[in-house]
């Protein structure tokens, strides 16, 4: 006990000592704060970052059983939890890749129902292609060619038929019958000059008159084929087909030649919205084994045939048909519906397209 005494007392002068050289109290308190610190950083904070870090970060908490990313900003949990946002984001990531290849998907089968829609329309266009050919066959049936010859009924024997007058001057020859109604005057035509029977204003007549018009509104409502408004008929060469004019027709300059290219029984037809004028001396002419049997003209109002014209075909006229000195409708036929047929000296026969 006394040794233990006489040392202190000899280590309190010594530790005076010291102090006094070295900076007394400023060293025991650099010294202390180098242990503070020391202690702090490398013991507390490093056992405590670790404990933390060990714990589940369910398990990390504060004195008030908070989660211990709440009470320090995150310090210690912030890692875990960052992990989870990382991967939530990149599963979010990968959902809305998957949302954009859905779009992608959806419009790709968007574009295939365009296009199957486009198909569909096309099919259907060409399904209308195809019964608009069939509607052309079966018209085309009757007489074997692209378009079928109006049906005349009982006017088909008729030569020259007019719907009030028929008025002739010089010496006329007309090869069929001849008939007025329902009008019944005849005038400068005698029965010599007639190789069929004169109608005039008979039961016969009448029904030929009534067949007359069930052809002519035949004629009128076929669809038009090739558009002819403003041309000039001269000088053409012309296939089997429906020809249509807005208003007049007419064969002004050099000859109208109508091609049956091959085919016998090849129809022509000429719908005319107002008048038909064919000029002096022209000429319309049918090649390629067709007939001017089957050549219709359907005239909206009158038709002019000027002097010595050599015109072919059957017209079928509204109002009244003028045949003008020295010209002929062979073969052919004049048949008018509500007006006057008026001849001079012509020739005009139907003969062979009975």
């Amino acid at each position: 006990m006394s040794q233990a005494v006489t040392a202190g007392l000899v280590l309190v002068p010594i530790a005076a000592l010291l102090l006094a050289q070295c900076g007394g109290n400023d060293v025991i308190e650099a010294a202390d704060a180098s242990a503070d610190a020391t202690f702090e950083v490398g013991t507390l904070d490093a056992v405590s970052d670790t404990k933390l870090a060990d714990r589940p970060p369910e398990t990390a908490s504060d004195d008030s059983g908070m989660p211990d990313a709440k009470s320090d900003g995150g310090a210690a949990v912030p890692d875990a939890e960052g992990g989870a946002s990382d991967a939530g984001d990149a599963s979010d990531a990968d959902a809305a890749d998957a949302d954009a290849a859905d779009a992608d998907a959806a419009d790709a089968d968007a574009a295939d129902a365009d296009a199957a829609d486009a198909d569909a329309s096309d099919a259907d266009a060409a399904d209308a292609d195809a019964s608009d050919a069939d509607a052309s066959d079966a018209d085309a049936g009757v007489d074997g060619g692209t378009v079928a010859a109006p049906a005349l009924g009982t006017a088909k024997s008729f030569a020259v038929l007019a719907g009030s007058t028929i008025t002739n001057t010089g010496a006329t020859a007309i090869g069929g019958d001849v008939g007025v109604w329902a009008g019944t005057a005849i005038t400068g035509l005698t029965a010599g000059q007639v190789t069929g029977t004169i109608h005039a204003g008979d039961p016969v007549a009448m029904q030929a008159k009534a067949d007359l018009t069930t052809a002519y509104n035949n004629l009128v409502v076929r669809p038009c084929q090739h558009a002819m408004t403003g041309v000039d008929l001269g000088g053409k060469t012309l296939p089997p087909g429906v020809y249509c004019f807005g208003l007049t027709a007419a064969q002004t300059t050099g000859t109208l030649t109508l091609d049956a290219q091959g085919n016998p029984n090849a129809v022509w037809i000429f719908q005319i919205g107002s008048t038909l004028t064919i000029s002096t001396n022209l000429t319309t002419t049918v090649i390629g084994g067709g007939s001017a049997c089957n050549v219709y003209w359907q005239v909206g109002s009158s038709a002019t045939i000027n002097v010595g014209a050599q015109f072919s075909g059957s017209i079928l006229a509204q109002a009244s048909i003028t045949v003008q000195t020295g010209a002929s409708v062979s073969p052919g036929r004049t048949l008018t519906q509500t007006a006057a047929v008026t001849l001079d000296t012509n020739a005009i026969s139907n003969v062979g397209c009975q």
